[in-house]
């Protein structure tokens, strides 16, 4: 059994792709730019709601 190559893996979902490719669907490099709206989101609401938006919250239905 082998091992997919990471590019394979980064860029195995859209979400992924949008993230860690370039335009030309190949992965970023060192020093490329990465923004990750949904993760800054994410820490903000924990920074704003605590532990418990994570654990309990908004956050934790979305993981469920």
């Amino acid at each position: 059994m082998g091992r997919v190559a990471n590019s394979d893996r980064i860029a195995h979902t859209s979400a992924s792709r949008a993230l860690y490719c370039r335009e030309d669907g190949s992965p970023k490099q060192v020093g490329d730019e990465v923004v990750n709206p949904d993760l800054a989101q994410t820490l903000s609401q924990i920074a704003d709601e605590g532990a418990d938006a994570f654990y309990k919250g908004e956050i934790a239905a979305c993981i469920a």
